[in-house]
């Protein structure tokens, strides 16, 4: 899959990442859209939330998807959803 990520300061990538599987009280979304806000330029800025990290920082945290697997303890919500 492709993730946006902050890997420094000022140095902004598109990744492609393993589909990470959900654990037990997690959902697995297939994002459709997801927005970029102030905070996350500053991150990008920083190089990370609090300045730089050892490993790459995924940005855009307001989003809209389908649910696309749950976990075994997961009962609100369902694929498809």
């Amino acid at each position: 899959m492709l993730q946006v990520r902050i890997h420094g300061p000022d140095d902004v990538r598109l990744d492609e990442v393993p589909e990470p599987e959900p654990g037990p009280r997690d959902a697995l979304l297939r994002v459709a859209r997801c927005g970029i806000c102030g905070s996350d330029l500053g991150y990008a800025r920083l190089g990370g939330v609090a300045g730089p990290t050892r490993e790459p920082m995924p940005i855009g945290h307001e989003l809209a998807g389908v649910v696309e697997a749950v976990g075994a303890e997961v009962r609100a919500f369902a694929p498809g959803d």
